[in-house]
């Protein structure tokens, strides 16, 4: 594994990414600039206006990160709608730093997508090495090692120490929480906070651990999802501040296939979006 991504909040609007390569910037320059360079370490790009020099569009899965580049300074500088920037710059003679700034934007600070940078990026120092990328059993141990150092970064410099994501857990197969307060306290909490901060948006995740297939890991998950929501709406938060996604078995937080990893992975998040 490369050496991490340094993550940095440089204020509640921006985050960024640092990480030197072991090569020069004209070297890197094709990991940015070329469609299917980008794609093989970061996210499905689209090529379009091939005349004037491989201008692309960027996709992310969900949809919240795509954008068009709108800046194209080689070999430095390229800018997506001002929604991400990567900047190169030269360190020494066989080594370049890239910089990857990410406005906040609609979607908040997702410490799940922040982490998932970070492995991209541990995909990006392994492609410039000329080594085999991350598949996704690997891919995924990186992610879960990424994630505290991202979640305690956000806690610390976004909200002062305050909890940024809170967990409800299920029972197999079910869509209501789990336990004899089935989630009173956590869901109380987000409640009394998005009263007190009428500008306060939250993120619904919702995740299943089952033994299904993706079609219907997906709906469980997005289930779960709902169900949360429609209880905070009737809690008297309005459905507008309350974004719900749905990744099915996908990012687990716990690798162990034990009856308690499992528990733990059949889950809620949900995340005040500062």
């Amino acid at each position: 594994m490369t050496q991490s991504a340094e993550f940095q909040v440089l204020s509640h609007d921006q985050v960024q990414f640092r990480r030197q390569l072991v090569c020069t910037c004209e070297q890197a320059w094709p990991m940015f600039s070329r469609p299917k360079k980008l794609a093989a370490w970061f996210l499905p790009v689209t090529a379009f206006e091939a005349r004037l020099g491989g201008r692309y569009t960027i996709h992310s899965d969900n949809g919240g990160l795509d954008g068009t580049l709108t800046e194209f300074t080689p070999p430095h500088l390229i800018n997506f709608d001002g929604k991400m920037r990567f900047e190169l710059s030269e360190a020494t003679n066989h080594a370049c730093t890239v910089t990857f700034t990410l406005p906040r934007g609609d979607i908040g600070w997702i410490p799940s997508t922040l982490a998932s940078f970070q492995t991209m990026l541990d995909n990006l120092g392994l492609l410039v090495a000329g080594l085999p990328t991350l598949e996704r059993p690997a891919y995924m141990r990186a992610w879960r090692l990424h994630y505290p150092a991202v979640e305690a970064e956000l806690s610390n410099a976004l909200a002062a120490g305050a909890k940024i994501v809170y967990r409800l857990h299920f029972p197999s197969g079910e869509d209501k929480p789990a336990g004899d307060s089935a989630g009173q306290s956590e869901t109380r909490s987000i409640i009394d906070l998005l009263k007190s901060d009428p500008a306060l948006r939250l993120a619904i995740d919702g995740f299943a651990d089952e033994p299904l297939d993706r079609t219907k890991a997906f709906r469980l998950s997005q289930r779960r999802a709902e169900i949360v929501k429609r209880h905070l709406v009737e809690s008297g938060i309005a459905a507008n501040r309350i974004a719900t996604r749905a990744f099915g078995n996908y990012y687990r937080l716990h690798a162990g296939r034990d009856e308690e990893s499992t528990r733990l992975n059949r889950r809620v998040e949900l995340i005040p979006l500062y």
